[in-house]
């Protein structure tokens, strides 16, 4: 077992983040959820499928992606889609590290927010709803410290926040790249989604 970190240590390691990171671990403090914890929080099949229903985005998100077959994935990767709520919808990516990043709870039905995972990118995009990367200890959960994490989010055509784009690769191999990426594929997506919506509103007039 992990040896939990004194108030010192933890004041220590704190001073040494990205404002935006030090934030949230402030934050973790008041979930009351212990580092060394491993917990695996997520829905049922059933809500789970109603939320892929209910986020058709995700399917104009996942047509900017790669072919599975690329080069693109034969690198450790793995591209992570969470709703508002921070439930992982779909992934897809390396297939060898889509073992590993599920024995992360870094598959579908897992709720990555804060509350539930700590500081992690999926769940601290949400909370500041602006890009977030976490690197390895970065991470407030020590189990997640082998992850390093990029997360972009998406909005809708109305402006409110619908999901998240996360990039997610061994903390000992980061994807340097992984910004720029999952930027590239959002703001594509909401280029998209927002034609869409302009093109069904100007049929129905």
């Amino acid at each position: 077992m992990l040896r939990k970190r004194s108030a010192t240590e933890y004041q220590k390691e704190k001073a040494t983040l990205p404002v935006l990171l030090s934030a949230s671990w402030q934050r973790c403090t008041g979930y009351h959820l212990e580092r060394d914890s491993a917990p695996s929080v997520c829905v049922e099949h059933d809500q789970l499928r109603d939320l892929r229903s209910h986020n058709g985005w995700s399917d104009i998100l996942k047509q900017q992606f790669p072919e599975s077959g690329s080069d693109f994935f034969s690198k450790s990767l793995v591209l992570v889609i969470a709703d508002a709520s921070g439930v992982i919808l779909d992934t897809c990516g390396n297939r060898k590290f889509l073992n590993k990043a599920e024995g992360f709870f870094l598959s579908p039905g897992h709720i990555w927010t804060e509350q539930h995972y700590g500081t992690n990118a999926i769940g601290t995009a949400l909370a500041v709803q602006q890009a977030c990367e976490v690197r390895g200890s970065e991470h407030w959960l020590n189990r997640n410290s082998g992850l390093c994490c990029s997360a972009y989010p998406l909005f809708s055509p109305e402006g409110y926040l619908a999901g998240i784009l996360d990039l997610s690769s061994p903390a000992d191999l980061p994807f340097r790249d992984a910004p720029v990426i999952i930027r590239r594929f959002v703001q594509q997506t909401e280029y998209l989604w927002t034609t869409k919506r302009l093109n069904a509103e100007r049929y129905l007039r």
